[in-house]
């Protein structure tokens, strides 16, 4: 069975306190979900408990979509973020926001999903149209800076772990260094003891 089947989808396990209840809510959340005004999705529906909706809401809705839909979803969400002023600004006097580098691990996870899907589903295509070696780079050069600046953690990696250990050279023991963010985000690398 191929780990990334089409019918494969990641539903948290959650015991729930009270199933009808929290289908109630749900249903109603999905039932403003469209509507214009965002503020009015998330408010306290009337004469219910804020325990109840907190708890409801708390759990991450996921809907079942194509590997295209996915990928345009997230091409959307990565542009908001670089159009939204208060995560990437451009302006030099204003600080990124404290989750910055949580944000941008997340983009990341999120983008080496795309390359685990095109890896297992249309790799022979990429190779019959000649285009093996840009991708297989495209890829190395996404590894190398993830690695880098430690923006996922093996476990997240684990997918495609066979296939970077074919593509990108052993790695050479030396020192270790650890790795320090500084308040400005800047990472400052020591030597350990």
């Amino acid at each position: 069975m191929n780990k990334f089947e089409k019918s494969s989808i990641f539903i948290p396990k959650r015991k729930v306190r009270d199933k009808e209840k929290q289908r109630e809510l749900l249903e109603y959340t999905e039932n403003i979900s469209g509507h214009q005004n965002l503020r009015k999705t998330v408010r306290l529906p009337e004469g219910e408990s804020i325990n109840e909706w907190l708890a409801c809401n708390k759990q991450r809705q996921f809907k079942k979509v194509s590997a295209s839909e996915y990928i345009k979803n997230l091409m959307d969400w990565i542009q908001s973020l670089l159009d939204d002023e208060k995560t990437f600004s451009s302006k030099n006097d204003i600080p990124f926001p404290k989750n910055f580098y949580d944000i941008i691990k997340d983009i990341f996870k999120r983008l080496f999903r795309v390359y685990a899907h095109i890896f297992y589903h249309h790799y022979s295509l990429i190779m019959q149209l000649g285009f093996n070696e840009e991708f297989n780079m495209s890829f190395k050069h996404f590894i190398f800076f993830v690695e880098e600046f430690e923006l996922m953690s093996v476990t997240e990696m684990q997918p495609l772990q066979e296939l970077i250990s074919s593509l990108l050279p052993k790695k050479k023991k030396k020192k270790k260094k650890k790795k320090r963010r500084s308040r400005s985000g800047k990472i400052k690398n020591t030597e350990e003891k």
